[in-house]
């Protein structure tokens, strides 16, 4: 064997040396192998007759509806909101257009993965013989939130003015990290006063909601979803902070609140909302402040009511009264209640009230029972949201007895009894602290 030859065997058995060297052992691959089976077309893309662009919006499940994202058209442009738990160089794309669709000359292949949008930005899609601009933007380390509904869209629930009409579906959640859960999406209904009224009336198009989640332990019993790695509940909410362009302004005061160890301070959670595929934009997730042991822990009287009653309280909700005035005055001296339910043996505690801003009401006047001081402060009754004439007596009485002592000179009521005896002085301190920080 002549130099040449020598030299030309010894540079292929080093080529085949480094190459089961450098692969898994026991195994030899070979480029052009075949390539992942397509994913197949969703049935809500297969149903889509709007020629769009949709994507696969995490790795959860074979069922995709679940996660679909749909681009969204913004005056001539169309734009596709994904959020952190995808991966740019590993896209699954679905169209619902008739012919082929093309990317930057790139033909998009429906069910399979691709790079095309590995950079995000700006990009021009071809179909139909029609071109599309398109702007791809991705978000970063931020939670993802995908619900769906059975109605395939939002539009009963957007359009109820006092926000009582809901729908149901599934719900499914992604972290930063990754870890996923997913259950049932109860209810999801508009939340808010003000902020809600402002999307109403065509100020805001970004909506607040509030969720009722839950998933079937092993026993068939239903439990709390721990949405984001926060305790488990069944109630969340999805705060909009379209009045706070910077969108920071709550979430900023929860952690003050955290910080300053005052008790019961909800936990919240920044995240992308997508319903139906459509994106709704960055919220605030925070668990609902309501009576229970992962919330504000006391007793809860709407519970000891209702096992009083036999019935669940909400059944006497159109059997309301009020002790003077109308029932959506804001009325001096003033307490509203619901007629029907059984009160339990004892009725001192507990409650969890909510204060308005101003004397106006705005709140007051849509919630089902609370009272107003005799200096004009409207207090709702937000657990027992139910009350009874003699819990709403006494939780008004309670009050009253209280305001008495803090606005007269020596701080002791016409009972004899000072301010210090119906509050903790240490959280009305840090609340006085937090309000003053932060309105």
């Amino acid at each position: 064997m002549n130099r040449k030859w020598r030299k030309s065997l010894m540079a292929i058995m080093l080529v085949i040396a480094c190459v089961v060297t450098l692969v898994p052992q026991g195994q030899i691959v070979f480029s052009g192998q075949k390539a992942a089976a397509a994913v197949a077309k969703p049935s809500t893309v297969a149903n889509d007759t709007s020629k769009s662009l949709w994507a696969d919006g995490s790795s959860y499940s074979d069922d995709n509806n679940k996660d679909l994202i749909k681009w969204k058209k913004i005056d001539s442009k169309y734009y596709l909101f994904l959020p952190s738990s995808v991966d740019l160089n590993n896209l699954v794309l679905w169209h619902s257009f008739s012919t082929d669709a093309y990317v930057n000359g790139k033909k998009i292949v429906n069910g399979e993965a691709t790079n095309v949008f590995a950079n995000a930005g700006n990009y021009t899609l071809y179909a139909e013989n029609t071109s599309y601009s398109l702007v791809v933007m991705k978000s970063n380390n931020i939670n993802t939130m995908f619900l769906t509904t059975s109605t395939g869209n939002l539009d009963a629930v957007n359009n109820s003015q006092k926000h009582t009409v809901s729908a149901s579906g599934e719900i499914v959640c992604v972290d930063k990290a990754g870890n996923i859960e997913s259950g049932v999406l109860d209810s999801i209904k508009g939340r808010g006063n003000s902020s809600w009224k402002a999307c109403y009336e065509g100020n805001f198009e970004k909506r607040p909601y509030g969720l009722k989640v839950y998933k079937l332990n092993q026993k068939g019993k239903k439990k709390g979803i721990p949405v984001f790695g926060m305790e488990a509940a069944k109630k969340w909410c999805l705060l909009a902070n379209d009045f706070d362009q910077a969108l920071i302004r709550n979430k900023f005061v929860y952690d003050l609140c955290e910080d300053a160890g005052m008790a019961f301070t909800p936990e919240s959670e920044f995240a992308d909302v997508y319903a139906n595929g459509r994106y709704l934009g960055s919220y605030l997730v925070t668990n609902k402040v309501e009576v229970n042991d992962t919330s504000v822990d006391i007793t809860d009287l709407e519970e000891k009511t209702t096992d009083a009653t036999g019935k669940e309280a909400e059944e006497f909700a159109n059997n309301r009264s009020v002790s003077k005035g109308g029932l959506y005055d804001v009325t001096e001296g003033a307490y509203k209640y619901v007629n029907g339910p059984t009160d339990p043996a004892d009725i001192t505690g507990g409650y969890l009230l909510e204060f308005e801003l101003d004397d106006k009401g705005e709140r007051y006047d849509q919630e089902i029972s609370g009272f107003v001081s005799n200096r004009r402060q409207p207090v709702v009754i937000k657990s027992p949201e139910y009350a009874t004439k003699n819990q709403a007596k006494y939780i008004y009485t309670y009050f009253q007895e209280m305001e008495d002592a803090v606005y007269s000179k020596s701080g002791v009521n016409s009972l004899g009894k000072s301010y210090k005896d119906y509050i903790d002085l240490q959280s009305a301190a840090e609340m006085y602290i937090i309000e003053e920080l932060s309105i």
